[in-house]
């Protein structure tokens, strides 16, 4: 038997003109508004004129907002009435559309931006003379003028800005008369060539993730580093710039997200910063062991491989804290013991591991004093500081209760997060984070007490405050990272919405094995 044609001779001309199934929507269907095109529906009694009318009509493929009046009147637009004959469509066309926005923000590939025109700037130098402006001004941090990059083409010399307008002030606490990327990494890339080119292959790879054409810079960039960093170790280089371009490496692969590459060149930093001098008291020495020593702290969180620091806490003393300190340091804060506190966990954490369920009376000995130690903790006073110093008092009692929730679910096992304790420890993270405004410099260290806090939440209101912040940091730091541990945290509130018992532990050793704190 013959089936028959049962396809709708309803729906637009574009749909039909394209062989194209019309779902009909009102007032514009879903390809229309996809192809940007005038949605225009046909006529029963005339098929064949409008798809002629369509066809030969160059209007017909350019959106309605960019036609122009006489077109507009020219065309045969239906009444109002049989186009829109329910308010709700219109409702849903405007949610459709600022969905489709949202979601093409982030990547911004086909920006007109990135489109180059010699020809306006024929007898011109106004790309240099930007660059040059915008180099001079970080100049009484960095101590380089824009001279110093006259050799450099205009795109490494874009890629230096980024770094030192975005990346330096979101990977530091403070501003920049202390920023120790500003004034110590940045000037030694004039210095060491590995050090340049790892110092712009983060830089690319943080351009990369808006705009996909900094990609071959990135490529680029990464080739020549591994061929310096190479030369550099057969010489027997200077140590620090060899430490520098090692950490830059580690941060690049934070940054993309996408591998374990970052544990390769954390533990051969910690190698490189265990040969540095104790004697050798040189700020820019002292600040890359400080930021070896503080990657291998908040990653020891999510890797039970990585090397860990040499603790600053004393059992003999009951791990005393210590007093906080009245002025931030770029990396730790007004309270470095917590990252003591946090790779001391992640230590007794280990060793629990390998006891395999055998009971050790010193580690629980030692779990008590650490709790107590944090419990007895206070904050210094903030009457009188700047909002800048307020807001890392904020930060620091954040990680007191991320580490005490770490510690909780480690070490004593409890896996409820419905139980009191869990639930404070969670309260009091998502507390103080409201004393924290949004865009602060310490937003982009607040990776630890976020994931703590998020696998503690599970109320709708706590998950969405998470949430919130967690968006907000991704746009401060735009690391990939962020976005790792975003994917995390939604596995990790799924399973528990369809009541699964959920094993964070396990799902990042299988299936977020890339994820890195910083």
């Amino acid at each position: 038997m013959r089936v028959t044609h049962t396809r709708s001779t309803d729906g637009c001309v574009n749909c039909f003109k394209r062989h194209k199934k019309c779902d009909q929507k009102l007032p514009v269907c879903t390809d229309c508004l996809r192809l940007r095109t005038e949605c225009v529906p046909r006529k029963k009694d005339d098929n064949r004129k409008v798809h002629r009318d369509i066809k030969d009509s160059p209007s017909s493929q350019v959106s309605p907002q960019f036609s122009s009046p006489e077109a507009t009147q020219q065309r045969h637009v239906p009444p109002i009435e049989s186009r829109s004959p329910n308010f709700n469509d219109w409702i849903a066309l405007v949610d459709e559309d600022e969905s489709a926005n949202r979601a093409s923000r982030p990547n911004l590939s086909h920006s007109s931006a990135l489109i180059y025109v010699p020809e306006l700037y024929k007898g011109q130098s106004l790309t240099d003379a930007t660059s040059s402006r915008q180099i001079n001004a970080l100049s009484k941090y960095t101590g380089f003028a824009a001279d110093s990059v006259r050799d450099w083409s205009v795109g490494d010399r874009h890629l230096l800005n980024h770094f030192l307008q975005a990346i330096s002030r979101a990977l530091v606490v403070g501003g920049d008369d202390m920023n120790p990327y500003l004034r110590y990494i940045a000037p030694m890339a004039f210095r060491s060539t590995a050090v340049r080119h790892a110092l712009l292959t983060l830089s690319a790879s943080h351009l990369s993730r808006v705009y996909p054409d900094f990609e071959n810079d990135l490529l680029y960039h990464r080739s020549m580093v591994f061929d310096q960093l190479k030369l550099e170790l057969e010489r027997n280089g200077n140590t620090v710039h060899i430490l520098a371009t090692a950490l830059l490496l580690c941060l690049l692969e934070i940054c993309e997200g996408r591998s374990r590459k970052w544990l390769l060149h954390l533990r051969g930093s910690q190698v490189l910063a265990s040969q540095l001098p104790e004697t050798d008291r040189e700020p820019a020495a002292m600040f890359l062991a400080d930021l070896c020593r503080y990657l291998c702290c908040v990653t020891s969180v999510t890797s039970h491989l990585v090397p860990l620091p040499r603790s600053g806490l004393d059992r003999e003393r009951g791990f005393d804290l210590g007093s906080p300190t009245t002025e931030l340091h770029p990396l730790f804060g007004v309270c470095d013991a917590f990252y003591d506190v946090v790779a001391l966990i992640s230590k007794l954490r280990r060793e629990k591991r390998a006891r395999e369920g055998r009971s050790d009376p010193t580690a629980s000995q030692d779990m008590d004093t650490l709790m107590r130690a944090l419990d007895g903790w206070s904050p210094p006073d903030t009457i009188g500081r700047s909002n800048e110093f307020g807001e890392a008092v904020a930060g620091a009692i954040c990680m007191k209760w991320a580490a005490i929730l770490y510690a909780r679910w480690t070490l004593l096992g409890e896996q409820t997060t419905t139980s009191d304790q869990i639930q404070t420890a969670t309260r009091s993270i998502l507390s103080e984070l409201s004393l924290i405004r949004p865009g602060s410099h310490i937003c982009t260290h607040l990776l630890f007490p976020l994931m703590m806090a998020g696998l503690g939440s599970f109320s709708k209101g706590d998950r969405l405050t998470v949430e919130y912040r967690l968006n907000l940091v991704e746009g401060l730091l735009g690391f990939g990272n962020i976005t790792v541990l975003h994917k995390l945290l939604d596995e990790v509130w799924t399973r528990a919405n369809r009541l699964e018992k959920v094993d964070w532990e396990y799902l990042l050793e299988t299936t977020y094995p890339s994820l890195a704190l910083i």
